[in-house]
């Protein structure tokens, strides 16, 4: 009998495999591949921002410039990917203010876009209206925030 009793503690209970855990699993597995693709596009960014600064010896100062400046608000939404990303890998959810932020950087690469390129209010009326929304949604996320701790 002593002998039944240790074999039934020593063998586990055998976990089953439910349709969430192997969701969970399958989830966690493509974002941290996700996380890899992420760092190596932003490490590939980052080599052709630095290389399109030489442009300043074959072009502009301004275009090299206005290039370098789109580029890194680029690289600056794919860090907010990133930060997204990390952010459900580590809590199970996404933050609002994360999303907001990625949003936000990419509109006002679009904004500088079409800035750099004529100018006219009239193409950038639509975005800016959309950015300040976003604003509003973003400031509303953090002041009606339902734990005490804020997340800037």
């Amino acid at each position: 009998m002593n002998i039944l009793i240790k074999l039934l503690t020593f063998l586990k209970p055998v976990r089953r495999l439910t349709f969430s855990s192997v969701s969970n699993r399958v989830t966690t597995a493509l974002l941290q591949f996700l996380i890899l693709v992420i760092l190596l596009g932003f490490l590939g960014g980052t080599i052709k921002t630095a290389s399109d600064l030489t442009m300043i010896m074959r072009s502009s100062v301004v275009e090299s410039l206005r290039v370098a400046i789109i580029n890194i608000l680029a690289l600056l939404a794919l860090l907010e990917v990133f930060r997204t990303v990390q952010s459900y890998l580590d809590y199970g959810r996404v933050k609002v203010t994360f999303i907001v932020d990625t949003v936000l950087i990419i509109l006002l690469n679009e904004v500088i876009s079409y800035w750099f390129q004529s100018g006219l209010l009239t193409k950038m009326a639509p975005l800016l209206i959309t950015i300040g929304i976003l604003l509003l949604v973003r400031i509303a996320a953090i002041r009606f925030h339902p734990h005490k701790e804020t997340d800037l």
